[in-house]
């Protein structure tokens, strides 16, 4: 497990990032303030440094918005309801850009809109349906920050609700509804909620798609709890593609078999310092139970656990590596293994609605929830909290059809409940409601947490995040800085760069990265 001294690192790095942002605040180099402000936020998220949230970031977005944009304009028009969609980028295939597909799709009752806060980053298909809609599609092209933050704001002008499905580094929404922000209600979409993220500026309701993310949202980020919400993630209707006995049979497996499917990328499966790794614990459970064949989608045939796993047990682990299409194995499943120690909550869906039993691992003690795949489907899935009770469920759903039969059928009623368009637009109408009900977040409170399970949080995502070196953060960010300090961070780069290649390392963050920074923070 990485070390506490490795988050001390991190700490003193995001700390005089800090202060670089305050003192171009106090100097009124306003530009280069928001631009050092998206480099601290994007640092941390791959460099954790033991806290999720950083009032004083806040605070500084908060005056630089005061002091560029003044107050808000809100000039509301008749008709239906105007929802605007902001998004850091739309052209990558992630999970918060379908779920704005989604969204616009389901809420046939409002007219919705989208802007797009970096330049180059449009979403066609996105595009392409609120425009036929009846809504517009826009993006922020300047490269000044504080343009993109007074282009969004005039957008919001005419919008009833805002809904923000930006990256958590995005300094544009915290300037644009930050400050002295009075204007159409905002929700941000947490999507990214086991990481740090700025925020929104003057949010009236954060909508999590899970408990654990509401909970984390409150304690260690410090929002009140009357300011939160959990939706359910929007799903498409999926259909069985064929019966179950007759995937077995296509994908060459005994249909008497019981067969158990997970669905992940293969870095879910990996051994993690809090938790055991896949293999670790399913392999002996399949040793125990030889009614039971694994079909592992995703998982990586050349691990050598997984290889030896495949080896010893024969046809009773399928390995079929990555599928873009997984429905003919999710077809097979008699239940499905949601994977761990990383979740993977869509495909724990997409699973369920076949009316298959979810077997979970519920082992996440504290704040190392947000690792696990925790849903609104919880109080239907069949979770474990220790290796002996997963392979006791893992018995259990093996010899036991009717149990499957039943536990499946109430998983699946559950998933097209809450989970469906229909439950989607319903969703919508009442978060809508409550937006317009609540006031607005406007203080910066510090968390609440207790400091050393964040701490622990923290070294727990210093072992999966892939701790981007500062100089490359600072050279993707360099555009928004002024004049004077594109020209000072491009100079001290190539003199870094310099030094490590004479010394062979290739350091990029940490004793380096916090000398870099001392003449910014002066």
């Amino acid at each position: 497990m990485p070390s506490r001294p490795a988050l001390a690192e991190n700490e003193r790095t995001f700390e005089r990032l800090v202060r670089v942002v305050e003192r171009r605040v106090a100097a009124g180099r306003l530009e280069s303030a928001a631009g050092w402000a998206r480099v601290a936020a994007a640092f941390t998220t791959t460099n954790p440094h033991g806290a999720l949230r950083e009032p004083r970031l806040d605070a500084a977005l908060d005056a630089v918005s005061r002091r560029t944009l003044g107050p808000a304009t809100h000039r509301p028009e008749a008709g239906p309801r105007r929802v605007l969609h902001v998004l850091s980028e739309g052209h990558l295939i992630g999970g918060h850009v379908r779920m704005a597909l989604r969204w616009v799709a389901a809420d046939e009752a409002s007219r919705s809109s989208v802007i797009v806060t970096r330049p180059g980053c449009e979403s066609a298909e996105l595009s392409a349906l609120v425009r036929e809609r009846g809504g517009q599609a826009t993006v922020l092209e300047a490269r000044s920050l504080l343009a993109r933050a007074r282009g969004l704001r005039a957008a919001a002008e005419t919008a009833d609700v805002v809904v923000c499905h930006t990256h958590g580094e995005d300094p544009v929404p915290a300037l644009a509804f930050g400050g002295d922000y009075a204007g159409a209600p905002v929700v941000m979409v947490n999507h990214a909620d086991h990481v740090f993220w700025l925020g929104v500026g003057n949010v009236s309701l954060i909508m999590n798609l899970r408990d654990a993310a509401a909970e984390a949202a409150a304690t260690a980020r410090g929002y009140p709890r009357a300011n939160l919400t959990v939706v359910p993630t929007a799903l498409p209707s999926v259909a069985r593609g064929i019966e179950r006995d007759a995937a077995k049979k296509q994908l060459g497996i005994d249909p008497g078999q019981v067969v158990f499917v997970t669905l992940a990328r293969a870095v879910k499966f990996a051994p993690a310092p809090w938790h055991p790794g896949f293999v670790d614990v399913v392999g002996p459970a399949l040793r125990a139970n030889p009614a039971a064949t694994l079909v592992a989608v995703g998982a990586d045939p050349r691990d050598a656990a997984w290889a030896a796993l495949a080896r010893e047990l024969g046809g009773r682990v399928v390995l079929p590596g990555e599928q873009p299409d997984p429905t003919l194995y999710l077809d097979a499943a008699d239940v499905y293994l949601d994977s761990f120690p990383f979740g993977s909550t869509t495909s724990l869906i997409e699973a369920a609605t076949r009316d298959v039993p979810v077997l979970a691992s519920r082992a996440y003690p504290g704040m190392s929830r947000l690792m696990s795949s925790t849903c609104p489907l919880d109080d239907v899935i069949v979770g474990a909290p220790d290796t002996a009770a997963y392979h006791e469920r893992f018995a259990e759903l093996t010899g036991d059809a009717e149990r499957r039969a039943r536990v499946g059928a109430a998983t699946g009623a559950a998933v097209r409940s809450r989970h469906t368009a229909e439950a989607w637009r319903a969703n919508l109408e009442t978060l809508y409601e409550r937006a317009a009900a609540l006031e607005p977040v406007r203080t910066r409170s510090a968390p609440t947490a207790d400091a050393d399970d964040l701490d622990r949080y923290s070294e727990l995502l210093l072992g999966i995040e892939s701790r981007t070196p500062l100089l490359w953060t600072i050279n993707f960010c360099r555009d928004a800085f002024d004049r004077a300090d594109r020209a000072s961070a491009l100079a001290r780069t190539v003199g870094v760069r310099a030094a490590q290649k004479a010394r062979r390392t290739g350091a990029g963050h940490g004793a380096t990265a916090a000398t870099w920074l001392v003449p910014f923070a002066r």
